[in-house]
């Protein structure tokens, strides 16, 4: 089988007895070549960039094994590894990435409509209310921590931000400590006692699980560290809410 160059056209001579030479599996193209029945100079570099993979992952072969058989130099085995990992790899173009992004966040701002709508609801109790309103506000703080890491938000921005959900917050507990202070005025005295029973109880479970909501958001957002001394207002605030709307159903 003539393999050498054409003097003529400086091109190769391939023997046309084996066309699909390049076509055959991996594995078996390698056992044909240590069994010497294969001309490595007909075969196409992606080709050798394969077997180099197999010879490598799946024998285990070092690199000058590989160029052993392969009939290279180390350096051509390490760049024809490199070449198929560098293939392998996911490339997320910007347009993917942005579209990716937008996709998170329409999504975050869907549920958190949904929460709020559910918050206005007439079947919900209180109670109920204020579990869907602190849910919601939980979704607008995770936006917040997922922008500032990826840099969309500054600290300041985000600042701004979360200081106005808790203005929102301070607003909507004014309007129900009014409507809790109706309601206990038409209390008598043992369902006052029971009231302040069901308060002590609820109020330890709120702060505990508000303050680790808390927590966990500021420990998120690396950007925001500062915030850390905002917890127990935070978490006071939520507090008062969450309950006087248990106490009011």
């Amino acid at each position: 089988m003539n393999t050498g160059k054409d003097k003529a056209n400086g091109k190769k001579k391939v023997n046309l007895e084996e066309p699909n030479i390049n076509n055959l599996l991996i594995p078996e193209l390698a056992q044909q070549i240590e069994s010497h029945k294969v001309n490595l100079q007909i075969l196409d570099k992606a080709v050798l960039e394969k077997l180099a993979v197999y010879y490598k992952i799946i024998r285990g072969y070092t690199k000058e094994d590989i160029a052993e058989i392969l009939q290279v130099c180390s350096r051509t085995v390490e760049r024809y590894i490199a070449n198929v990992r560098s293939e392998n790899n996911l490339k997320i173009g910007v347009n993917f990435q942005n579209e990716l992004l937008g996709e998170i966040l329409s999504n975050s701002r869907l549920r958190y409509q949904r929460l709020w709508r559910l918050s206005y609801s007439d079947n919900l109790s209180d109670y109920e209310k204020a579990r869907t309103i602190l849910m919601s506000d939980q979704i607008e703080m995770n936006e917040i921590a997922f922008l500032s890491r990826l840099g969309y938000l500054s600290q300041e921005q985000g600042l701004d931000t979360v200081e106005n959900i808790e203005e929102e917050a301070k607003e909507m507990g004014r309007e129900l400590k009014e409507s809790v202070k109706k309601q206990i005025s038409l209390l008598n005295s043992q369902q006052w006692q029971a009231t302040l029973n069901v308060f002590k109880s609820e109020k330890q479970k709120a702060e505990a699980m508000l303050e680790k909501m808390i927590k966990n958001y500021l420990v998120e957002n690396e950007k925001q560290k500062n915030m850390t001394g905002d917890v127990a207002v935070f978490t006071k605030l939520y507090c008062n809410i969450f309950v006087i709307n248990m106490l009011h159903n």
